[in-house]
């Protein structure tokens, strides 16, 4: 092989300048937000009721990816495509947005979500629930449970009599209804049990 003329060396130390810059500047991003990470989790907590605002079905770019799903049917048709449509919008999120852990507590929008491709398992299930929705099933939740200070996080929608759970992390199983859901996912009894989605939020 050829050595590298002057030319391609000065390249090479300018792109490596260029990847410290950026690894600097990310580590001053984390020492800001490090430094006023108490108020900006006071600032994004939110309580039961208002945890629906963060559900947007309605949403541009929300809407865009559904009519996306909806050009793999000739005429989408709810009542015959919804469960192979929801395939197809589980499959986007579970296979195109990676996993990350914030190094604090912040709420992405669903839309936020798509672009930067990126989210935990709440920001995931908030969008696929917004994707859901605006793919016509307004029975979509996000179901959230407590259990020895750990919470596990599903997504789950009722569809011609049936219920459809989406583990975005993980698979989709369908079952007789919401009873034999919280069964089969062995339970205590000291557990706390809610789900919401635009339209509201309750417990369970």
């Amino acid at each position: 092989m050829g050595k590298r003329d002057n030319g391609d060396n000065k390249k090479l130390d300018l792109v490596e300048e260029d990847f410290e810059n950026e690894v600097k500047l990310n580590q001053l991003y984390l020492s800001i937000i490090s430094k006023y990470k108490d108020y900006i989790e006071q600032k994004e907590q939110k309580s039961l009721s208002e945890l629906p605002s963060l559900i947007i079905p309605t949403n541009e770019i929300i809407m865009a990816k559904v009519n996306s799903i909806k050009l793999h049917f000739q005429n989408y048709n709810y009542n015959k495509d919804f469960y192979k449509a929801s395939i197809l919008a589980f499959d986007f999120v579970k296979d195109n947005i990676k996993s990350i852990t914030m190094p604090i507590k912040y709420w992405l929008t669903p839309d936020e979500t798509i672009l930067f491709g990126f989210g935990d398992i709440i920001d995931k299930n908030v969008l696929l629930t917004s994707l859901l929705i605006a793919l016509g099933n307004h029975s979509t939740k996000v179901l959230i449970i407590e259990e020895f200070n750990i919470e596990k996080i599903y997504t789950y929608c009722e569809y011609k009599n049936n219920i459809i759970l989406f583990n975005v992390e993980n698979d989709i199983k369908i079952y007789k209804n919401l009873k034999s859901v919280l069964k089969n996912l062995n339970l205590n009894d000291d557990v706390n049990i809610y789900a919401f989605n635009n339209l509201g939020s309750n417990t369970i």
